[in-house]
């Protein structure tokens, strides 16, 4: 049960509660009335103090939302999907990956914040080599795909970072819809490469450059 499940994560975490509690899965063999009830009591219970939701789609985030206004209970306060700067291609029905509907959706409702698993795409940005054999890519490939990247390589060129770092930049910059880059390096140096991201400021300009590129 979710109250087994957090009772253990806050035991192995040695701590009393967590800021943020996600539905990694959307269950649809249990009825979203029985896992937003229990949600509700665990942060009745200050075990976790926001909910959120992760690989899900639209319509059904909907409902989860008309169904905690109904009720009183807790909102998601945050959606894990995957995200990045490639767009996915024509016809992609993959329910963990944001589409232009979902998109649309977050712009429209500001309390939600997108945390965007996967943003560099398994660093495939940095190596076209890598790029042109990577499972990854079938989500995206197409003349969408290379426009984009043609103008992320040349900015990420012209303010001396690499395409991963900028990727990362560029979603810290996003403000519709809100956007939090959820990185997972491996290893020590992957970690450090990310970093300067944070520090990096881009212009109006080169924002709208990387915004408008595309096929």
């Amino acid at each position: 049960t979710l109250h087994a499940s957090i009772d253990d994560s806050l035991r192995r975490l040695g701590t009393d509660h967590v800021d943020l509690y996600y539905v990694h899965v959307d269950d649809r063999a249990t009825p979203l009335e029985e896992t937003l009830e229990a949600l509700a009591e665990i942060v009745r219970a200050g075990k976790a103090r926001y909910i959120g939701w992760s690989n899900v789609r639209t319509w059904r985030l909907e409902r989860i939302r008309g169904l905690c206004e109904r009720n009183g209970w807790p909102a998601p306060v945050a959606l894990q999907q995957q995200h990045s700067y490639l767009r996915p291609r024509t016809g992609l029905d993959v329910a963990s990956v944001v589409d232009h509907e979902q998109l649309d959706y977050l712009r429209a409702h500001e309390d939600l914040t997108l945390v965007a698993y996967s943003p560099i795409l398994r660093g495939i940005y940095d190596d076209p080599a890598k790029r042109r054999d990577h499972w990854m890519m079938e989500r995206y490939a197409g003349p969408d795909a290379e426009a984009r990247l043609e103008v992320l390589t040349a900015v990420a060129a012209e303010v001396g970072v690499t395409p991963n770092q900028l990727v990362l930049s560029w979603m810290l910059h996003q403000s519709s819809p809100r956007t939090v880059p959820l990185i997972g390096p491996r290893t020590l140096a992957q970690f450090e490469a990310a970093l300067p991201a944070l520090d990096l400021t881009l212009s109006a300009e080169l924002l709208a450059r990387l915004d408008a590129a595309g096929a």
